[in-house]
């Protein structure tokens, strides 16, 4: 089994059928995908090169560029563009990398990978020119390195096989959103893994994927009409909200972030099931998922991984689609790798009917003096359902439990209200001490998840002020 073999199987599986679409209406079969790729490998084969930064978001581009040099042997590199160029300098140096891609033409980052990190940049081409014959070329599976949640040079690069990756991806295709073989729609950026390993598994189901923009999400919706949306959980609520998803979906795929029950009851309002997948870079995008006739937080393992309770509840893996290391890091690595198990990191408990369900990270679970366990998701999501509050997380500071709850002015009194009713059900352990308003929005990462950090930090700046 390789990457090439993969790639054959889809070609010959699905042929004329089109594999992805874009909304400026061009189209390329699984033939042509299979095509394009084969040629970026042989243009790859007489680089010396072998580790290449990509710096793009979503684009067929992207796809033939990273399986090219992947079908190499090469270590492919992934990261946000929009990142502080300060921040990718460091992530470039960190990794090694030895010349970058991009996907557009831009000055500064140009000048900064030139002048900074002293490395060539070129940009995606694709010319339609005829393919290279592929007979002479020497395949290898490569790896990818992508990065965990984490807007800055701190993030560990998670080092991927790419053969973790197909495998993840083949056996995820098997459960994911069997209720329609139509089209898929998505925005996401494939420098998040679980956006690529989800892509990925659709194409083994022979899909057509539709690329989009995530700044044109309502004109792309109706333009591509499709019956499967693949996007982060704020991304749905959104189009949900705003009564901008076309009345041929019928089902959402959510990943990436904190999936709220209340998410589940608007698409099913609609005749919407959503399917929420549970995973990390670690485990090349992916661990569980919901299966229908279940809630979003009840799932079942994807096939080939195997779940472990240990070290009170805490979810630990046997997988064959796992990371290999964290680059450069191996005291963190040894922290998560046990002989063949991994250590997510993340608390979980087993429901009767024989499903699982994620509780957050392992560090969001709070200890208190009192010895009762706080899981902070439970919270956030409590009071983010209620009235006049936008969004809420619950932050443990000077142990005392804090509820900071975003709210627009007209609101202001709403929430506060509400609040405190809610807090008077509680029991003693979860009482709220302190209640922080505010309009600015909760600090997330680019796909929504919760900086929990972050937050407890802008309080404690907050509380400076009043005491100036």
């Amino acid at each position: 089994m390789s990457l090439y073999s993969e790639l054959i199987c889809l070609k010959n599986n699905y042929a004329d059928r089109i594999a992805f679409r874009t909304a400026s209406g061009d189209e390329k079969s699984y033939e042509k995908f299979f095509q394009d790729v084969c040629k970026k490998a042989s243009e790859f084969q007489s680089c010396s090169w072998k580790r290449m930064a990509v710096l793009a978001g979503t684009s067929y581009e992207w796809i033939c560029y990273v399986y090219g040099a992947l079908l190499n042997g090469k270590t492919v590199i992934v990261m946000d563009p929009l990142l502080p160029l300060d921040n990718l300098a460091a992530l470039i140096k960190n990794t090694d990398a030895e010349i970058v891609w991009a996907d557009e033409e831009d000055k500064k980052l140009r000048r900064m990978i030139e002048d900074v990190c002293h490395l060539e940049m070129n940009i995606f081409t694709m010319q339609e020119e005829e393919p290279e014959k592929t007979e002479d070329i020497i395949y290898e599976d490569g790896e990818l390195i992508c990065f965990t949640s984490g807007t800055s040079s701190q993030a560990k690069g998670v080092v991927i096989p790419i053969e973790a990756l197909y495998t993840n991806s083949k056996n995820l295709a098997e459960q994911l959103v069997q209720n329609t073989d139509g089209i898929v729609y998505t925005p996401l950026p494939f420098y998040h893994l679980y956006a690529d390993a989800k892509v990925l598994a659709f194409l083994y189901q022979g899909r057509t994927i539709c690329l989009g923009n995530p700044r044109r999400l309502a004109q792309e919706l109706a333009y591509f009409r499709p019956e499967v949306l693949l996007v982060v959980p704020t991304i749905a609520e959104f189009l949900l909200d705003n009564h901008f998803v076309n009345k041929e979906v019928k089902a959402i795929v959510v990943s990436g972030g904190k999936c709220e029950k209340s998410l589940e009851d608007k698409a099913a309002f609609q005749g919407i099931f959503v399917q929420n997948v549970y995973g990390s870079s670690e485990t090349a995008g992916g661990i569980g998922l919901n299966l229908p006739g279940f809630s979003i937080d009840e799932m079942v393992p994807i096939k080939g991984v195997e779940i472990f309770w240990e070290n009170e509840n805490e979810i630990v893996l046997r997988t064959a689609g796992r990371m290999k290391e964290y680059y450069k890091k191996p005291e963190e690595t040894r922290e998560v790798l046990k002989e063949d198990k991994l250590i997510t990191g993340d608390i979980g408990k087993r429901n009767a009917n024989g499903t699982f369900t994620p509780l957050g990270r392992k560090n969001d679970v709070i200890a208190m003096k009192n010895g009762d366990k706080l899981y902070c998701n439970e919270l956030d999501e409590e009071l983010s359902n209620l009235d006049g509050v936008t969004e809420a997380c619950v932050i443990y500071v000077d142990g005392k439990i804090i509820a900071v709850i975003v709210t627009d002015n007209a609101n202001r009194t709403l929430a506060e209200e509400t609040v405190k009713m809610y807090n008077k059900k509680q029991p003693y352990f979860r009482k709220l001490e302190e209640i922080w308003l505010r309009e600015e929005a909760l600090p997330r990462t680019r796909i929504g998840k919760m900086k929990r950090k972050e937050t407890e930090e802008q309080y404690l700046r907050y509380k400076e002020r009043q005491h100036e």
